[in-house]
């Protein structure tokens, strides 16, 4: 399968502004949930330097175990992303552990899913320590722009970094030395 989405930081007031605004299109929605994230990483991180992600998701009582591709060109950011759900967290940890993968970090987020016709999601996330974001997934670039217009966001505005890249480069910033 392969992930297509635009992702773009927002402000708290536009939040609140695109929050009314999927209101008024009738978009349909989940509740705001609770997710942590795991990633994980071979000692030499040849992973991340390929990358690549393995991470697990855990939300609304689900283990979500998720590993993507590399980047690949386009406008937006697009992956290849394989996913299957587990059972067993502490035992997946042990496999992990047991073939040299380890923790490398962790972190928090707070997330609403939003669905429009035509668009396989829209979600408003909170990053705990980050700050907050959009995401908008669709089948190609140009349902993408459509959305992103529709909800009066300029899509050059979005990053094809990924949350946890992001979080990994303001870990470097703020590290004290």
């Amino acid at each position: 399968m392969t992930e297509l989405e635009a992702k773009i930081q927002l402000s708290r007031e536009e939040v609140s502004r695109l929050r009314k605004r999927l209101k008024e299109l009738n978009a349909r929605h989940d509740k705001l949930r609770l997710e942590k994230h795991y990633y994980f990483d071979f000692p030499d991180e040849r992973l991340w330097k390929e990358d690549k992600v393995l991470r697990l998701k855990e939300f609304l009582g689900k283990k979500l175990l998720t590993f993507k591709g590399p980047l690949l060109k386009g406008t937006f950011k697009k992956r290849a992303e394989y996913q299957l759900f587990i059972e067993d967290k502490h035992a997946l940890v042990k496999l992990f552990e047991g073939i040299g993968l380890k923790k490398l970090f962790f972190f928090s987020k707070l997330r609403q899913k939003f669905f429009l016709p035509s668009v396989t999601e829209i979600t408003l996330d909170k990053i705990i320590g980050l700050g907050y974001f959009m995401e908008v997934e669709a089948k190609t670039p140009l349902a993408i722009k459509k959305v992103l217009r529709r909800l009066g966001i300029d899509f050059k505005r979005s990053t094809k970094k990924s949350y946890s890249q992001l979080i990994r480069e303001l870990r470097e910033k703020t590290r004290i030395k």
